[in-house]
């Protein structure tokens, strides 16, 4: 396993062997139109004004990684969309140091999705990951299960909790107020060893701008290596 995408598109390749930024969606069902704010999301969203993603065409997110993965991607905002599973996405497209991807982001009942789909380069094995990293009308303390599909056949799970809500936090610069602070882990069952987490992450979401930052750390024994941070550098809300 030469280099993981970035920590925002990664999740999914922990076990396929991934080498670099495979075709990620990100899923949109929103509350008031999932990233970018704006528009129903076919039933699956939130409608009104207030979101912590928002999907308006043609918005952007460019964001900076450091640490064990370096490099830069931007994540714009598209008017396509997509049915898989019930959850409704908009489909984002990136371009970046590691090529072009593309992402679907969801908002359902109040919980925040992204879809990670795709082939590794390397073994051919296959992943479709459905990962929740938010629930925005959760309290601190909160906790959620998540059975998030699979990833080389083996089931994935990503459970999370509410750490801080209400925060400010500045990020490359720029103080953002109304983030909510959240952690996810990334979890396979392991035949014979139960659920094991192979990466945390820690994400940092802005209401009605998006994630602002992720903090990815792998486990010292099955996600060694992997210790970086993703932060968004500049963005435009249409």
């Amino acid at each position: 396993m030469k280099k993981f995408a970035f920590s925002l598109l990664m999740a999914a390749a922990v076990l396929t062997g991934c080498n670099k930024e495979i075709s990620v969606e990100h899923n949109g069902s929103n509350p008031g139109g999932g990233i970018g704010g704006g528009g129903g999301n076919g039933g699956n969203g939130q409608n009104g004004a207030d979101t912590y993603q928002p999907m308006t065409v043609n918005s952007y997110w460019k964001y900076h990684q450091t640490g064990s993965i370096a490099g830069d991607v931007t994540l714009t905002a598209t008017d396509q969309t997509q049915n898989v599973n019930g959850l409704f996405y908009h489909v984002f497209n990136g371009t970046g140091t590691y090529g072009n991807s593309q992402s679907l982001y969801s908002i359902k009942d109040h919980n925040y999705y992204v879809l990670y789909a795709g082939t590794s380069p390397n073994t051919g094995a296959s992943f479709n990951i459905n990962f929740l990293y938010l629930n925005d009308t959760a309290s601190v303390g909160y906790t959620w299960t998540n059975s998030a599909g699979q990833g080389g056949g083996i089931a994935a799970y990503t459970p999370g909790k509410v750490l801080e809500k209400g925060i400010s936090l500045t990020v490359a610069g720029k103080t953002y107020n109304d983030v909510i602070h959240t952690q996810v882990e990334l979890q396979y069952d392991m035949p014979g060893f139960g659920s094991l987490t192979f990466i945390t992450y820690d994400y940092f979401v802005a209401k009605n701008i998006g994630v602002i930052r992720i903090l990815s750390v792998g486990d010292p024994l099955y996600g060694a290596g992997i210790n970086t941070t993703t932060d968004l550098v500049d963005y435009s809300i249409k």
